[in-house]
């Protein structure tokens, strides 16, 4: 279950990481991001940024809606992080009424 989705275009990061992880208190922390899923670089660096103690999967949206859709997921408290407000809105369409607070962090100015 999706406690919180933030969007943050840099992702998992120290306030994230401390602040958000401590008052969202999830299981596990999944990061949806087509180009973060294939990048190994930044995969690395967001295992380096995990809290301990918090699973943590990094996906493209279209396998992290698969998983958020997977009833095995459902007792799990997930924070979800995304690079873009397009992908929370894709993931939100993707998995019905899952997502029900979006928390927007560090966006560009575009």
């Amino acid at each position: 279950m999706v406690e919180l989705c933030r969007v943050d275009d840099r992702m998992l990061h120290g306030q994230v990481a401390v602040t958000w992880v401590n008052q969202v208190a999830p299981d596990a922390i999944l990061i949806a991001n087509d180009e973060a899923a294939t990048n190994e670089m930044s995969k690395l660096a967001f295992k380096m940024a995990k809290p301990a103690g918090v699973k943590l999967a990094i996906k493209t949206v279209k396998d992290a809606a698969v998983l958020l859709n997977d009833p095995r997921t459902k007792k799990t408290r997930i924070f979800l992080i995304v690079r873009t407000v397009q992908d929370a809105l894709e993931l939100a369409k993707a998995t019905g009424n899952q997502i029900t607070t979006v928390n927007i962090g560090g966006v560009k100015k575009k």
